[in-house]
């Protein structure tokens, strides 16, 4: 079952400011409610090529999977793509000016296998539920500061 969900949160905040923030894997655990542990295993600062391991709880299993930068332009845009975990998925971040905010778009997609495939009728849902949520709390973070 494939999984296409596309959710955006405009942020009161400057592009710049929210992009940066985002694109620091050390921020995720702060606005990605799932994440128990973020590791940068390539040297830093982040580029293409760069691997991100994260280990998530989702519909009550540990998941850990690896991401690699694709493309990275920044202020603009950050896609990666699972080199490791337990199905092919990839994930874009996209920033653009919203008025005196930004605007953050967050698309996923991914080729549910095993036990999510058995659960793929609603994990579409759940996806977009949890990346909502994550877009909102992401919002309070970087308006709060």
């Amino acid at each position: 079952m494939a999984t296409d969900v596309q959710v955006e949160q405009r942020i009161g905040r400057p592009r710049a400011e929210v992009a940066a923030y985002v694109t620091d894997w050390r921020n995720d655990p702060t606005w990605i409610k799932a994440l128990s542990d973020v590791r940068l295993l390539s040297e830093p600062p982040l580029r293409v090529g760069s691997r991100v391991e994260r280990v998530a709880n989702f519909r009550g299993r540990t998941i850990e999977y690896v991401n690699e930068v694709a493309a990275l332009e920044p202020d603009s845009r950050l896609e990666m793509k699972a080199v490791d975990g337990p199905f092919p998925m990839s994930v874009v971040y996209e920033f653009a000016d919203a008025g005196e905010g930004t605007l953050v778009r967050i698309h996923a997609r991914g080729d549910a296998t095993g036990f999510y495939r058995l659960v793929g009728p609603v994990l579409s849902r759940a996806v977009k539920r949890t990346i909502a949520a994550d877009l909102k709390r992401l919002k309070k973070v970087l308006e709060q500061a």
